[in-house]
C-alpha cells in the first residue's frame, strides 16, 4: 500500500512539471537561486549563526550532563535491585532480621484497615447518555 502512494504522489508531482522548455528553465533557476540563497544564510546573518552555534552547543552540554545523570539514576537502583534480590534469595546477604525495620515494612502487604469499600452504580438518572444522542 504505502508503495502505490508514493507512485500516486511522484506521478501528480511529474504531472505538475511544465511542459514547456521556457517554464522548465525559469523553474530551474528558480530552484538554484534558492538552494543559492539557503546556502549563503550565514555569510548574510553571521550574528544569528553564531547565537545558533552557541545554543547547540549549550544544549549538547546539557544533553550530555543528562545522560551522565540518568546513567548514575539506573546503575544505582539496579545495585539496590541485585541487592534486594541477594537478600531474598538467602546467599550469604545481610538477612531480613538485619534489614532496616522500613526496608522491611516495604515487603509487606499494606493493611486493609480503614479502606471504605468502592462506591458503585454512582451515575444516576439522564446522566449516562450523552446529551447529543437523540
Amino acid at each position: 500500500m504505502r508503495i502505490l502512494r508514493i507512485g500516486l504522489w511522484l506521478c501528480v508531482g511529474v504531472l505538475l512539471l511544465p511542459t514547456d522548455e521556457e517554464a522548465r528553465t525559469r523553474l530551474l533557476k528558480h530552484a538554484n537561486d534558492t538552494i543559492d540563497w539557503m546556502q549563503t544564510f550565514c555569510e548574510r546573518n553571521e550574528t544569528i549563526c553564531s547565537n545558533a552555534e552557541h545554543a547547540r552547543v549549550a544544549v549538547r552540554n546539557q544533553a550530555e550532563k543528562a545522560i551522565v545523570a540518568a546513567g548514575a539514576v539506573i546503575g544505582n537502583a539496579a545495585r539496590r535491585i541485585v541487592a534486594g534480590a541477594g537478600e531474598r534469595a538467602g546467599d550469604g546477604s545481610p538477612s531480613d532480621a538485619a534489614a532496616p525495620r522500613d526496608a522491611r515494612t516495604l515487603r509487606e502487604a499494606p493493611s486493609r484497615e480503614g479502606l471504605r469499600p468502592l462506591e458503585r452504580g454512582t451515575v444516576k438518572g439522564d446522566g449516562r447518555a450523552p446529551s447529543w444522542r437523540g
